[in-house]
């Protein structure tokens, strides 16, 4: 049973939203999209909301933040860096 949104995000998106959360300032280098390389992922969640009437209540930039911040109470992560 997958879970997440049921909405793609590709990784260009996803530092973006990294830096904007505010853990990372980095320079991005687009190239080009290597050979059977996809474009983004999207987790299937129809199972997860027929087996366990499961549905996801926040939105990823919410999740992203409280794991982050989690992340680096614990010391997995430091300071704002990921």
């Amino acid at each position: 049973i997958n879970a997440g949104s049921g909405k793609g995000i590709t990784v260009l998106d996803l530092a973006k939203l990294i830096q904007e959360i505010g853990f990372g300032t980095f320079n991005l280098t687009l190239k080009e999209k290597r050979n059977g390389e996809v474009d983004c992922f999207i987790a299937k969640i129809d199972a997860a909301k027929k087996l366990l009437n499961w549905s996801p209540k926040k939105d990823l930039k919410e999740e992203l933040t409280h794991l982050l911040y989690s992340a680096r109470k614990q010391q997995i992560i430091q300071n704002n860096s990921v």
